[in-house]
């Protein structure tokens, strides 16, 4: 969008500058949709409210559309949510569940369950690649006592058996792959917010 005036380009650029920072994680694709529809709205905004100058009008416009850091927010969280169930990528995912903690209670405790499945799986990931290092210290353990340990043991008592052995890798692996399918296809089934700029 562009406007007439120097001092209202430097307005709207410095209002641009901070939708950008909220919308940067986005896709290219959806920080164009929403540049846009902001554009939209200012444009119309501008056109049915004419104030003395053109500085004026764009701060009057700005001023009814708010403080993007407030009413982006909920846009991006969702967006990001929408990106994250279509790609399976864990970094989208992790934005996704970061913005989404704080959005009413229950969607913080759903958000933080998932958040804690996915922190499991990557655990399982890890210990399972470490297994081939450390073979006598990574396993699956039962002791003489019934007590069943799994992970990074470090002082291993007498009569404690390892369950898995050279198939701990390749269990915790499949472990961890189907924690994380599992809960990013749980994702798909969290209900859309409908939100609107």
């Amino acid at each position: 969008m562009k406007l007439v005036t120097d001092n209202g380009n430097k307005i709207l650029a410095l209002y641009d500058k901070r939708v950008y920072h909220i919308i940067k994680p986005l896709s290219e694709q959806d920080r164009k949709d929403i540049k846009m529809e902001l554009d939209s709205h200012i444009y119309e905004s501008m056109a049915r409210n004419p104030q003395a100058d053109e500085v004026t009008t764009l701060l009057y416009a700005l001023e009814k559309l708010g403080e993007p850091e407030t009413f982006l927010h909920d846009v991006v969280a969702e967006r990001k949510l929408n990106q994250a169930r279509k790609t399976f990528n864990p970094v989208h995912i992790a934005s996704a569940v970061v913005l989404n903690i704080g959005k009413g209670v229950a969607k913080s405790i759903l958000f933080f369950i998932v958040g804690i499945v996915y922190l499991i799986s990557v655990t399982c990931a890890v210990i399972a690649l470490l297994k081939p290092f450390f073979p006598s210290k990574i396993g699956v353990y039962t002791n003489s006592d019934e007590l069943f340990m799994a992970g990074w043991i470090e002082n291993i008592t007498p009569g404690t058996k390892e369950w898995l052995g050279l198939w701990f890798t390749p269990v915790f692996i499949l472990l961890a792959v189907l924690l994380y399918v599992i809960n990013t296809l749980l994702l798909k089934l969290i209900p859309k917010t409908k939100t609107t700029i």
